[in-house]
């Protein structure tokens, strides 16, 4: 499950990466992408985390990412 997350969110921050020229130039297609791809992505990531969260309590990785994909997607 945590590998299916860190995979979900780089998909998502690679998205943004990508945009991110946009920002200034197509303020709508920025949006676009972000909002529907990237913060899709990010949304499963955190899915994913929350379940590797609760099969592995313990783990430092998933107390690590979860907050950073949180922070990502305000």
């Amino acid at each position: 499950m945590y590998s299916l997350g860190v995979l979900c969110y780089n998909d998502g921050a690679n998205i943004l990466k990508k945009a991110t020229p946009l920002a200034n130039s197509d303020a709508d297609k920025y949006a676009a992408e972000k909002g529907k791809k990237a913060d899709g992505r990010f949304k499963e990531a955190l899915d994913y985390l929350e379940e590797a969260a609760k099969i592995s309590p313990e783990n430092e990785n998933v107390k690590k990412m979860l907050p950073q994909v949180k922070a990502v997607m305000k």
